[in-house]
Protein backbone atom coordinates (compact mmCIF):
# COMPACT_ATOMS: atom_id res chain seq x y z
CA UNK A 1 0.00 0.00 0.00
CA UNK A 2 1.55 3.60 -0.52
CA UNK A 3 1.58 6.11 1.24
CA UNK A 4 -2.22 7.18 1.40
CA UNK A 5 -3.34 4.04 2.54
CA UNK A 6 -1.34 2.82 4.90
CA UNK A 7 -2.52 2.62 8.33
CA UNK A 8 0.65 1.11 9.82
CA UNK A 9 2.39 4.55 8.72
CA UNK A 10 0.89 6.22 11.74
CA UNK A 11 3.32 7.48 14.09
CA UNK A 12 2.74 6.71 17.92
CA UNK A 13 1.64 9.27 20.19
CA UNK A 14 4.20 11.06 22.02
CA UNK A 15 4.56 13.16 24.58
CA UNK A 16 3.88 16.68 23.38
CA UNK A 17 6.67 19.75 23.99
CA UNK A 18 5.51 22.87 25.00
CA UNK A 19 3.31 24.38 22.38
CA UNK A 20 2.29 27.70 23.63
CA UNK A 21 0.63 29.62 24.83
CA UNK A 22 1.89 31.55 22.17
CA UNK A 23 1.95 35.35 20.94
CA UNK A 24 1.18 36.61 17.00
CA UNK A 25 2.12 39.84 15.93
CA UNK A 26 0.18 40.69 12.17
CA UNK A 27 2.37 43.17 10.41
CA UNK A 28 -0.45 44.12 7.84
CA UNK A 29 2.40 45.79 5.25
CA UNK A 30 2.57 44.52 1.68
CA UNK A 31 4.13 45.74 -1.94
CA UNK A 32 1.18 44.47 -3.89
CA UNK A 33 -2.05 42.57 -3.58
CA UNK A 34 -1.40 39.02 -4.49
CA UNK A 35 -4.46 38.05 -6.79
CA UNK A 36 -5.47 35.42 -4.88
CA UNK A 37 -5.61 37.07 -1.39
CA UNK A 38 -7.97 37.79 1.36
CA UNK A 39 -5.86 38.46 4.25
CA UNK A 40 -6.14 42.03 5.74
CA UNK A 41 -3.28 44.57 3.98
CA UNK A 42 -2.43 47.37 3.74
CA UNK A 43 -0.31 48.04 0.28
CA UNK A 44 2.62 50.49 0.06
CA UNK A 45 2.90 53.11 2.44
CA UNK A 46 6.12 52.43 3.94
CA UNK A 47 6.09 55.77 6.07
CA UNK A 48 3.37 54.03 8.03
CA UNK A 49 5.31 51.24 9.23
CA UNK A 50 7.87 53.34 11.60
CA UNK A 51 4.87 54.51 13.61
CA UNK A 52 3.39 51.12 13.48
CA UNK A 53 6.51 49.80 16.03
CA UNK A 54 5.63 52.92 18.10
CA UNK A 55 1.66 51.90 17.94
CA UNK A 56 3.00 48.24 18.81
CA UNK A 57 4.52 49.34 21.99
CA UNK A 58 2.04 51.17 22.71
CA UNK A 59 -0.46 48.35 22.67
CA UNK A 60 2.18 46.23 24.47
CA UNK A 61 2.06 48.19 27.47
CA UNK A 62 -2.28 48.28 27.62
CA UNK A 63 -1.83 44.63 26.94
CA UNK A 64 0.34 44.11 30.35
CA UNK A 65 -1.93 46.02 32.45
CA UNK A 66 -4.83 43.28 31.87
CA UNK A 67 -4.59 40.08 33.94
CA UNK A 68 -5.46 37.82 31.53
CA UNK A 69 -1.52 37.74 30.11
CA UNK A 70 0.00 39.17 33.14
CA UNK A 71 1.50 36.35 34.50
CA UNK A 72 1.51 33.74 31.71
CA UNK A 73 5.18 32.57 30.39
CA UNK A 74 5.38 32.17 26.61
CA UNK A 75 6.68 29.75 24.25
CA UNK A 76 6.32 30.64 20.69
CA UNK A 77 6.27 33.91 19.10
CA UNK A 78 5.15 34.36 15.55
CA UNK A 79 5.22 37.42 12.80
CA UNK A 80 2.48 37.04 10.42
CA UNK A 81 1.26 38.95 7.55
CA UNK A 82 1.20 40.74 5.45
CA UNK A 83 4.87 40.48 5.18
CA UNK A 84 6.37 40.97 8.15
CA UNK A 85 10.15 40.70 6.40
CA UNK A 86 9.41 44.48 4.97
CA UNK A 87 10.05 45.83 8.07
CA UNK A 88 13.79 46.51 8.59
CA UNK A 89 16.33 44.72 11.25
CA UNK A 90 16.22 47.82 13.49
CA UNK A 91 12.63 47.84 13.28
CA UNK A 92 11.87 44.24 13.96
CA UNK A 93 14.45 44.20 16.57
CA UNK A 94 13.00 47.37 18.43
CA UNK A 95 9.69 45.19 18.32
CA UNK A 96 11.47 41.74 19.85
CA UNK A 97 13.00 43.64 22.51
CA UNK A 98 10.10 45.36 23.56
CA UNK A 99 7.88 42.10 23.54
CA UNK A 100 10.94 40.51 25.79
CA UNK A 101 10.57 43.87 28.27
CA UNK A 102 6.73 43.36 28.25
CA UNK A 103 6.30 39.52 28.18
CA UNK A 104 7.60 36.65 29.71
CA UNK A 105 9.28 34.99 26.59
CA UNK A 106 10.29 31.37 27.47
CA UNK A 107 14.39 31.22 26.75
CA UNK A 108 13.68 28.34 24.67
CA UNK A 109 11.04 29.71 23.08
CA UNK A 110 10.18 29.49 19.11
CA UNK A 111 10.34 32.67 17.25
CA UNK A 112 9.01 32.57 13.51
CA UNK A 113 8.68 35.17 11.19
CA UNK A 114 6.75 35.11 7.59
CA UNK A 115 8.92 36.49 4.64
CA UNK A 116 8.64 37.30 1.31
CA UNK A 117 11.75 35.68 -0.82
CA UNK A 118 12.57 39.33 -2.13
CA UNK A 119 12.65 40.98 1.13
CA UNK A 120 15.45 39.22 2.88
CA UNK A 121 18.92 40.24 3.01
CA UNK A 122 21.95 39.37 4.69
CA UNK A 123 21.47 42.57 7.23
CA UNK A 124 18.03 41.69 8.02
CA UNK A 125 18.59 38.14 8.36
CA UNK A 126 21.49 39.03 10.64
CA UNK A 127 19.34 41.24 12.63
CA UNK A 128 16.76 37.93 13.16
CA UNK A 129 20.01 35.82 14.47
CA UNK A 130 20.51 38.49 16.94
CA UNK A 131 17.08 38.85 18.01
CA UNK A 132 17.24 35.37 18.78
CA UNK A 133 14.46 34.11 15.67
CA UNK A 134 14.72 30.31 15.00
CA UNK A 135 12.45 29.79 11.95
CA UNK A 136 12.06 31.90 9.24
CA UNK A 137 8.88 30.55 6.84
CA UNK A 138 9.06 31.53 2.80
CA UNK A 139 5.84 32.47 1.01
CA UNK A 140 7.24 30.72 -1.92
CA UNK A 141 4.23 29.58 -3.53
CA UNK A 142 5.16 27.95 -6.82
CA UNK A 143 8.85 27.96 -8.53
CA UNK A 144 7.77 28.68 -11.75
CA UNK A 145 7.69 32.04 -13.37
CA UNK A 146 4.34 31.89 -15.23
CA UNK A 147 2.31 30.74 -12.22
CA UNK A 148 4.30 33.58 -9.90
CA UNK A 149 3.29 36.21 -12.74
CA UNK A 150 -0.56 34.93 -12.23
CA UNK A 151 -0.56 35.14 -8.87
CA UNK A 152 1.05 38.00 -9.04
CA UNK A 153 3.56 37.12 -6.08
CA UNK A 154 6.55 39.69 -5.85
CA UNK A 155 9.13 37.70 -6.54
CA UNK A 156 10.48 35.30 -8.95
CA UNK A 157 12.37 31.94 -8.83
CA UNK A 158 15.79 33.04 -8.43
CA UNK A 159 14.86 35.05 -5.45
CA UNK A 160 13.89 31.57 -3.69
CA UNK A 161 17.23 30.47 -4.15
CA UNK A 162 18.74 33.82 -3.04
CA UNK A 163 16.63 33.42 0.08
CA UNK A 164 17.83 30.16 1.27
CA UNK A 165 21.31 30.87 0.43
CA UNK A 166 21.33 34.23 2.07
CA UNK A 167 19.52 32.22 5.33
CA UNK A 168 22.34 29.23 5.55
CA UNK A 169 24.72 32.14 5.13
CA UNK A 170 23.12 33.92 8.41
CA UNK A 171 22.58 30.79 10.68
CA UNK A 172 19.27 30.94 10.75
CA UNK A 173 18.08 27.53 12.49
CA UNK A 174 15.10 26.81 10.75
CA UNK A 175 13.91 27.48 7.51
CA UNK A 176 10.61 26.91 5.80
CA UNK A 177 8.89 27.55 2.64
CA UNK A 178 4.88 27.48 1.97
CA UNK A 179 3.91 26.37 -1.38
CA UNK A 180 0.24 26.20 -3.22
CA UNK A 181 -1.29 23.41 -5.60
CA UNK A 182 -4.20 23.40 -7.35
CA UNK A 183 -3.32 26.38 -9.24
CA UNK A 184 -5.33 27.23 -12.19
CA UNK A 185 -3.98 25.40 -15.75
CA UNK A 186 -1.60 23.13 -13.03
CA UNK A 187 -1.02 19.40 -13.25
CA UNK A 188 0.93 16.81 -11.39
CA UNK A 189 3.42 17.14 -14.12
CA UNK A 190 3.88 20.99 -12.97
CA UNK A 191 3.58 20.71 -10.00
CA UNK A 192 6.40 17.87 -9.59
CA UNK A 193 8.84 20.73 -11.15
CA UNK A 194 7.64 23.22 -8.09
CA UNK A 195 7.85 20.28 -5.55
CA UNK A 196 11.33 19.20 -6.93
CA UNK A 197 12.75 22.68 -7.24
CA UNK A 198 11.62 23.77 -3.67
CA UNK A 199 13.01 20.29 -2.55
CA UNK A 200 16.52 21.34 -3.66
CA UNK A 201 16.43 24.30 -1.26
CA UNK A 202 17.28 21.82 1.48
CA UNK A 203 14.14 23.80 3.65
CA UNK A 204 13.58 22.05 7.31
CA UNK A 205 9.79 22.33 6.94
CA UNK A 206 7.31 22.70 4.30
CA UNK A 207 3.51 23.47 3.86
CA UNK A 208 1.58 23.16 1.11
CA UNK A 209 -1.83 24.51 0.85
CA UNK A 210 -4.55 23.50 -2.15
CA UNK A 211 -5.75 26.75 -3.48
CA UNK A 212 -8.82 28.48 -2.10
CA UNK A 213 -9.80 31.38 -4.31
CA UNK A 214 -11.97 34.41 -1.97
CA UNK A 215 -14.69 34.91 -4.66
CA UNK A 216 -13.94 38.81 -4.73
CA UNK A 217 -9.90 38.07 -5.58
CA UNK A 218 -8.90 39.60 -9.00
CA UNK A 219 -7.57 35.48 -10.00
CA UNK A 220 -11.22 34.03 -8.82
CA UNK A 221 -12.73 37.23 -11.64
CA UNK A 222 -10.21 36.46 -13.84
CA UNK A 223 -11.41 32.36 -13.88
CA UNK A 224 -15.12 33.19 -14.09
CA UNK A 225 -14.35 35.68 -17.29
CA UNK A 226 -12.87 32.27 -19.29
CA UNK A 227 -9.23 33.75 -18.10
CA UNK A 228 -7.80 29.57 -17.03
CA UNK A 229 -9.75 26.37 -15.59
CA UNK A 230 -8.90 25.01 -12.01
CA UNK A 231 -7.65 21.64 -12.11
CA UNK A 232 -10.22 19.10 -11.85
CA UNK A 233 -10.66 17.26 -7.82
CA UNK A 234 -8.77 14.34 -9.82
CA UNK A 235 -5.63 16.11 -10.62
CA UNK A 236 -5.81 17.89 -7.47
CA UNK A 237 -5.92 15.04 -5.21
CA UNK A 238 -2.90 13.81 -7.64
CA UNK A 239 -0.99 16.56 -6.59
CA UNK A 240 -1.38 16.34 -3.52
CA UNK A 241 -0.85 12.27 -3.10
CA UNK A 242 2.73 13.63 -4.65
CA UNK A 243 3.67 15.84 -1.90
CA UNK A 244 2.49 12.90 0.27
CA UNK A 245 5.11 10.61 -1.51
CA UNK A 246 7.97 13.18 -2.45
CA UNK A 247 8.22 15.28 0.72
CA UNK A 248 8.45 12.02 3.47
CA UNK A 249 11.15 10.81 0.85
CA UNK A 250 13.11 13.62 1.06
CA UNK A 251 13.40 13.27 4.94
CA UNK A 252 9.89 15.93 5.64
CA UNK A 253 7.66 13.96 7.67
CA UNK A 254 4.07 14.42 7.41
CA UNK A 255 2.51 15.82 11.53
CA UNK A 256 -0.38 17.46 10.05
CA UNK A 257 -2.66 17.29 6.68
CA UNK A 258 -0.71 20.06 4.78
CA UNK A 259 2.35 19.99 7.16
CA UNK A 260 5.60 18.23 6.77
CA UNK A 261 9.04 18.86 8.39
CA UNK A 262 12.40 17.29 9.34
CA UNK A 263 12.20 15.57 13.06
CA UNK A 264 12.08 18.32 16.00
CA UNK A 265 11.43 21.06 13.05
CA UNK A 266 7.33 20.95 13.36
CA UNK A 267 6.05 24.15 14.00
CA UNK A 268 4.87 25.03 18.03
CA UNK A 269 3.31 27.85 17.05
CA UNK A 270 0.70 26.67 14.55
CA UNK A 271 0.60 23.34 17.04
CA UNK A 272 -0.35 25.25 19.53
CA UNK A 273 -3.65 26.55 17.66
CA UNK A 274 -4.76 22.71 16.19
CA UNK A 275 -4.68 21.59 20.22
CA UNK A 276 -6.47 24.65 21.11
CA UNK A 277 -4.17 26.44 23.26
CA UNK A 278 -3.98 29.84 24.20
CA UNK A 279 -2.12 32.95 22.30
CA UNK A 280 -2.22 36.36 21.97
CA UNK A 281 -2.97 38.53 19.08
CA UNK A 282 -1.42 41.90 18.67
CA UNK A 283 -1.81 44.49 15.45
CA UNK A 284 -4.76 45.13 13.25
CA UNK A 285 -6.93 42.14 12.30
CA UNK A 286 -4.84 39.54 15.15
CA UNK A 287 -6.90 36.87 17.33
CA UNK A 288 -6.39 35.78 20.72
CA UNK A 289 -7.85 33.09 22.92
CA UNK A 290 -7.86 32.22 26.82
CA UNK A 291 -9.77 29.82 28.90
CA UNK A 292 -12.07 29.21 26.13
CA UNK A 293 -12.57 33.03 25.63
CA UNK A 294 -11.89 34.81 22.02
CA UNK A 295 -11.22 38.26 20.45
CA UNK A 296 -9.89 39.90 18.21
CA UNK A 297 -8.54 43.70 16.81
CA UNK A 298 -10.41 45.15 13.83
CA UNK A 299 -9.20 44.81 10.41
CA UNK A 300 -8.21 48.12 10.05
CA UNK A 301 -4.61 49.82 10.68
CA UNK A 302 -6.58 53.08 11.62
CA UNK A 303 -9.00 51.98 13.57
CA UNK A 304 -6.41 49.70 15.80
CA UNK A 305 -3.93 52.71 15.78
CA UNK A 306 -7.27 55.22 16.79
CA UNK A 307 -7.86 52.87 20.23
CA UNK A 308 -4.10 52.11 21.35
CA UNK A 309 -3.67 56.16 20.30
CA UNK A 310 -6.35 56.72 23.25
CA UNK A 311 -4.84 54.37 25.56
CA UNK A 312 -7.79 51.54 24.87
CA UNK A 313 -7.09 48.18 23.98
CA UNK A 314 -9.37 47.67 20.39
CA UNK A 315 -10.21 44.43 21.22
CA UNK A 316 -13.52 43.68 20.14
CA UNK A 317 -15.78 41.03 18.68
CA UNK A 318 -15.45 39.06 21.22
CA UNK A 319 -17.42 35.16 22.30
CA UNK A 320 -17.10 32.52 24.86
CA UNK A 321 -16.80 29.01 23.74
CA UNK A 322 -18.92 26.16 25.32
CA UNK A 323 -18.23 22.67 25.68
CA UNK A 324 -20.25 22.21 22.48
CA UNK A 325 -18.30 24.70 20.43
CA UNK A 326 -14.93 23.45 22.39
CA UNK A 327 -15.96 20.09 21.28
CA UNK A 328 -16.36 20.82 17.61
CA UNK A 329 -13.15 22.30 17.13
CA UNK A 330 -11.14 19.26 18.64
CA UNK A 331 -12.29 17.42 15.68
CA UNK A 332 -11.90 20.15 12.94
CA UNK A 333 -8.54 21.04 14.15
CA UNK A 334 -7.49 18.32 16.04
CA UNK A 335 -7.81 15.63 13.98
CA UNK A 336 -6.01 18.20 11.52
CA UNK A 337 -3.42 16.62 13.04
CA UNK A 338 -1.58 13.27 12.03
CA UNK A 339 -1.46 12.39 15.81
CA UNK A 340 -5.45 13.08 16.13
CA UNK A 341 -7.24 14.00 19.47
CA UNK A 342 -7.44 12.57 23.08
CA UNK A 343 -10.76 10.73 22.93
CA UNK A 344 -10.65 11.11 26.80
CA UNK A 345 -10.76 15.23 26.34
CA UNK A 346 -13.19 15.07 23.70
CA UNK A 347 -15.63 13.42 25.43
CA UNK A 348 -16.20 14.76 28.79
CA UNK A 349 -17.31 18.13 26.33
CA UNK A 350 -20.63 16.05 25.50
CA UNK A 351 -23.72 14.59 26.89
CA UNK A 352 -24.71 10.75 26.69
CA UNK A 353 -26.61 11.33 23.59
CA UNK A 354 -23.83 13.07 21.33
CA UNK A 355 -21.26 10.44 23.09
CA UNK A 356 -23.46 7.92 21.93
CA UNK A 357 -24.48 9.39 18.62
CA UNK A 358 -20.90 10.06 17.95
CA UNK A 359 -19.58 6.85 18.67
CA UNK A 360 -21.19 5.05 16.15
CA UNK A 361 -20.54 7.50 13.65
CA UNK A 362 -16.93 6.81 14.73
CA UNK A 363 -17.09 2.70 14.56
CA UNK A 364 -18.71 3.24 10.52
CA UNK A 365 -16.23 5.26 9.51
CA UNK A 366 -13.69 2.96 10.83
CA UNK A 367 -14.98 0.27 9.12
CA UNK A 368 -14.89 2.39 5.57
CA UNK A 369 -10.82 2.77 6.67
CA UNK A 370 -11.24 6.29 7.53
CA UNK A 371 -10.83 6.62 10.79
CA UNK A 372 -8.40 4.68 13.28
CA UNK A 373 -9.44 4.85 17.08
CA UNK A 374 -6.03 3.01 18.84
CA UNK A 375 -5.19 3.56 22.36
CA UNK A 376 -7.48 6.18 23.38
CA UNK A 377 -6.64 8.36 20.35
CA UNK A 378 -8.69 9.58 17.17
CA UNK A 379 -7.14 9.77 14.02
CA UNK A 380 -7.51 10.50 10.13
CA UNK A 381 -6.34 7.66 8.30
CA UNK A 382 -3.79 8.76 5.45
CA UNK A 383 -6.42 7.59 3.15
CA UNK A 384 -8.96 10.01 4.97
CA UNK A 385 -6.50 13.49 4.17
CA UNK A 386 -7.98 13.85 0.88
CA UNK A 387 -11.54 13.38 2.64
CA UNK A 388 -10.72 15.12 5.74
CA UNK A 389 -13.71 18.20 5.25
CA UNK A 390 -16.49 15.12 4.96
CA UNK A 391 -15.32 13.25 7.32
CA UNK A 392 -15.21 16.24 10.37
CA UNK A 393 -18.45 17.35 8.81
CA UNK A 394 -19.84 13.88 9.26
CA UNK A 395 -18.69 14.02 13.06
CA UNK A 396 -19.79 17.18 13.78
CA UNK A 397 -23.32 16.23 12.56
CA UNK A 398 -23.60 14.24 15.43
CA UNK A 399 -22.88 16.47 18.06
CA UNK A 400 -26.19 18.34 16.74
CA UNK A 401 -27.74 15.26 17.02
Amino acid sequence: MDSLTSVAALPQPVDAPPYGPGIYVHVPFCRNLCSYCDFYVVIGRPEARASFVSDLQREMALVVRDARFREVRFQTLFFGGGTPSLLSGEEFAAVVADLRAHFDLDPQAEISVEANPDSLDAEKLAAYRTAGVTRVSVGVQSTRQDELVRMERPHGPDDVRRAFEAMRAAGIPGTALDLIYGLPDSDSERFGETLRTALSFGPDHVSAYLLTLPEKSKLARALRAGDGTLPTDENAAEQYELLCRELPAAGLRQYEISNFARPGFESRHNQNYWVGGDYLGLGPAAHSHQAGRRWANPRSLHRWRQAVAGDTLAWCEEERIDQAGRAAEMIFLGLRRVLGIDLGELEPQLDEDARRRLRARIEQLEREGLLLCAEGRLRLTPRAYLLSNWVMSELLLELDG
